[in-house]
C-alpha cells in the first residue's frame, strides 16, 4: 500500500509525499510536467519498491492531466 499527498502543483510540477504502508515516514517524488518525467526528490531508505510505485503513478496522473490531493494504492 501506498499514499501520495499532494504539496505543490504548478504549471511546471506535481510534488507528491509518498507514504509507504500508511507511516508517518516519507519520500518526495516529483513530476516535471512538461516532459512527463518523475524523479525523485528525497529518497526513503529501504522503501525502493515503493518509490518505483510512486514514480509511475505520477506519470500516469501526467498523462490523464489529473492531480489528485490525496490518492493510495494498493496492489497484491
Amino acid at each position: 500500500m501506498l499514499s501520495l499527498v499532494l504539496k505543490q502543483l504548478n504549471e511546471e510540477k506535481a510534488i507528491y509525499e509518498f507514504h509507504p504502508n500508511a507511516d508517518v515516514a516519507y519520500g518526495i517524488v516529483e513530476l516535471e510536467r512538461k516532459s512527463n518525467v518523475a524523479t525523485v526528490k528525497e529518497q526513503l531508505q529501504g522503501s525502493e519498491w515503493h518509490t518505483v510505485h510512486a514514480l509511475n503513478k505520477l506519470e500516469e496522473y501526467g498523462v490523464l492531466n489529473l492531480f489528485p490531493k490525496i490518492d493510495t494504492i494498493y496492489w497484491y
